[in-house]
């Protein structure tokens, strides 16, 4: 279902910072049009590729994430997870997660006597409880300037 890449070398990581600044500028200068790039991979012939502006902002994405050191994942949106799965993704337990689910905080459906989460709806549920954060945290600020908190 996904593939976790780990964490590269130190001279890999210097190497996917400089991708990622070079596929930063062209995307900057280009538009929406679809982008030569030649391909240089270590121990590989030499590519010519021409790709859509998405999958260079996908790519771009990559390697910053490997520059940074950080591992990641590749999941199609359209994927159905586990609660254990979806669980982890959130990074609460999967009692939680059940309870939210039977709740009807985001849409699931049952195989035989397992739950499935989409992808697409741990993303939207996640992006709801930024909203809400945000929100609570604009209306703390207020209240800190109206009673004069000095911050």
């Amino acid at each position: 279902m996904s593939k976790t890449y780990p964490v590269l070398s130190k001279e890999e990581r210097q190497m996917a910072a400089f991708s990622a600044k070079a596929i930063t500028s062209a995307l900057e200068k280009k538009a929406d049009s679809p982008t030569d790039l030649s391909v240089d991979a270590q121990g590989l012939p030499s590519l010519q590729l021409k790709l859509p502006k998405q999958a260079l902002q996908v790519l771009q994405e990559v390697l910053s994430l490997i520059s940074e050191g950080k591992p990641f994942s590749l999941l199609p949106s359209d994927v159905e997870l586990s609660t254990q799965e979806a669980a982890d993704l959130l990074q609460i337990s999967r009692p939680h997660l059940i309870k939210l689910l039977e709740d009807g905080a985001m849409p699931f459906k049952k195989v035989g006597t397992h739950r499935r989460v989409s992808l697409s709806a741990i993303i939207a549920y996640q992006q709801h409880q930024k909203e809400l954060q945000s929100e609570a945290l604009d209306a703390l600020a207020e209240q800190a300037q109206k009673l004069n908190f000095g911050y």
